[in-house]
C-alpha cells in the first residue's frame, strides 16, 4: 500500500476509447426477402441495420426516396464519431499505473474485455509501458511493466544451462506427443513483433527479439547429436515463435524505446525495421555443416512478408530446409479474417 501511494492512477479509458461491439448475425435467421447483392453493396453504410434482425427493419432493409414506411419502422442513420483531443498532463511513466476495468466487469462485458485486451497490447514496450492494476473481488491485482529484454550474453547463459532435454523421470516410460515434436528442435530466439490480435506471445516473451549467439546455438545442436537418445541426424526445427525474425530489430534504439505500435509488420513492414536475413542464412549454413547432422528443418511459422524482402534467404530455405511442406504464418486465406488478425494477405 505504501508503494502504491506514490503512483498516479490513470483510468483505462484515457488510454483507449471504449467502443461498441455489434452483435454477430445469426446465420440461421431466414433472410430470403433481403437482396444479398444490395446488402453487400451497401455493407459499409447499412449492414448495422440488419444485425438486430428486427422484423420491420428486415422488411425494408434499404430505404429509398418514395418508399412507403410502416409507422413502426425505425430509420437508423450512421454518422462518424466526433472526437475532441483533450490534453492531459501525464505523470512520469515510472510513477503511473493504469486502472483496468475490474475482473468481474471484463468477464461479463465483451466490450470491456476487448478494451482491456487493447490496453495490454499497448503497454508491452519495456521502454514506455506503465504498470497496470485491476480489481478482482476485494483485492487489486498489480501487473508490473515488461522487463528489459535479455541481452545475447544473458540468453546464452540461460540456454547453456545443463538441461536434461527429457521428460521428468517421475513420468517413467509414458510417451508425450508434444515432447516427440520438439525433442530435436533448437530455439534460437525469444519474442515476436507480429502483434497478431489472437496471440499472447508478446505478453509472455515480448515484442523485442532476444537472440542467442551462433556459438550457443551450434553447441546445442552438437549436444543433441552427442547425447539425445535415438537421434537420427535430423534437427526438426531451428526457429522460435517465428521462423525468420532472428536478429531483426528496430534501426534506432530511441524510436524503439518510444514506439507504441502493436505491430512492426502490420499493415505493412515498418520503415524503421531492420529486415536483413543474412545472419540467419549464415546460421543455417553453419548448422547443416556440423558433422553428424543430416538435415536441418525449419518447423516454425514463416513470415513471408519479411522473407520475400530477402530472396537469398528464400532460396536457402527452400533448397535446404523444407521437409515436404512449409509452415507459413497466416491462419486463413481471406482478407476479412486476416485483417482482424492483423495478418498480411496472401
Amino acid at each position: 500500500k505504501a508503494a502504491k501511494a506514490k503512483f498516479v492512477e490513470i483510468a483505462s479509458n484515457d488510454v483507449d476509447t471504449i467502443g461498441r461491439v455489434d452483435p454477430i448475425i445469426n446465420p440461421y435467421v431466414m433472410t430470403e426477402d433481403i437482396d444479398g447483392c444490395e446488402i453487400e453493396k451497401d455493407k459499409g453504410n447499412t449492414l448495422a441495420q440488419y444485425q438486430g434482425f428486427q422484423k420491420e427493419i428486415v422488411a425494408n432493409p434499404i430505404v429509398r426516396e418514395g418508399d412507403q414506411l410502416d409507422e413502426n419502422t425505425q430509420i437508423v442513420q450512421l454518422k462518424p464519431a466526433q472526437s475532441k483531443a483533450i490534453k492531459h498532463k501525464l505523470p512520469p511513466r515510472e510513477l503511473a499505473v493504469i486502472r483496468l476495468p475490474s475482473f468481474e466487469e471484463v468477464a461479463n462485458d465483451q466490450v470491456l474485455y476487448a478494451h482491456a485486451n487493447r490496453i495490454l497490447h499497448l503497454e508491452t514496450n519495456p521502454g514506455n509501458a506503465r504498470a497496470l492494476v485491476q480489481r478482482h473481488g476485494e483485492r487489486d491485482v498489480w501487473i508490473n511493466p515488461p522487463p528489459i529484454p535479455l541481452t545475447t550474453e544473458e540468453m546464452d547463459y540461460v540456454f547453456d544451462l545443463p538441461y536434461a532435454r527429457l521428460p521428468h523421470p517421475a513420468y517413467g516410460d509414458a510417451r508425450f506427443p508434444a515432447f516427440d515434436m520438439i525433442k530435436f528442435s533448437v530455439n534460437i530466439m525469444r519474442g515476436c513483433f507480429g502483434g497478431c490480435t489472437f496471440c499472447s506471445i508478446t505478453e509472455h516473451e515480448g515484442r523485442i527479439i532476444q537472440n542467442r549467439s551462433e556459438d550457443s546455438i551450434l553447441r546445442e545442436i552438437e549436444k543433441i547429436r552427442d547425447t539425445a537418445p535415438n537421434f537420427t541426424g535430423i534437427i526438426s526445427d531451428l526457429g522460435g515463435p517465428t521462423a525468420n525474425m532472428y536478429r531483426l530489430h528496430c534501426k534506432d534504439p530511441e524510436i524503439e524505446k518510444n514506439c507504441r505500435k502493436p505491430s512492426c509488420v502490420y499493415p505493412g513492414v515498418c520503415q524503421n525495421l531492420h529486415t536483413d536475413h543474412a545472419p540467419l542464412v549464415q546460421l543455417y549454413r553453419k548448422a547443416r555443416a556440423i558433422k553428424g547432422v543430416k538435415k536441418i528443418l525449419i518447423g516454425s511459422g514463416l513470415r513471408y512478408d519479411l522473407a520475400v524482402l530477402n530472396p537469398e534467404y528464400v532460396k536457402e530455405l527452400v533448397q535446404h530446409h523444407v521437409g515436404g511442406y512449409l509452415k507459413i504464418a497466416p491462419e486463413h486465406t481471406e482478407q476479412g479474417p486476416l485483417s482482424k488478425m492483423m495478418k498480411p494477405g496472401i
